[in-house]
């Protein structure tokens, strides 16, 4: 039996990663979970980004994120006051190719 389950994260090809004390995913939307709540969902970033496959590579605050598209975005994960998204924030952003690329790479 799992310790802790949230259902609406339920990607079959997205792998979640840990920063600090969230579980950050991916499914309809960048989810972030707080670990220390039995995986309560504290932020979503909603993002065009995020309807397709993406995968996620992680520091200590931070998330890479490498979208099917072509775009890469790093994030700031963690409380910010004043942050219009609530503890995720957009750091940049780029597009590797132009709109025909498709990238399915998985981070090792």
């Amino acid at each position: 039996m799992p310790a802790a389950e949230f259902l609406d994260l339920a990607g079959d090809s997205h792998t979640p990663i840990l920063i600090g004390d969230y579980l950050v995913g991916v499914d309809r939307g960048l989810r972030v979970l707080d670990t220390r709540r039995q995986l309560t969902q504290v932020w979503e970033l909603s993002d065009p980004c995020f309807n397709g496959y993406c995968s996620l590579i992680g520091s200590q605050d931070r998330v890479l994120v490498q979208c099917e598209k072509g775009e890469l975005l790093l994030l700031q994960i963690g409380q910010r006051s004043g942050s219009d998204q609530g503890g995720v924030r957009e750091l940049n952003r780029i597009r590797v190719g132009d709109d025909s690329v498709q990238i399915l790479a998985h981070g090792a």
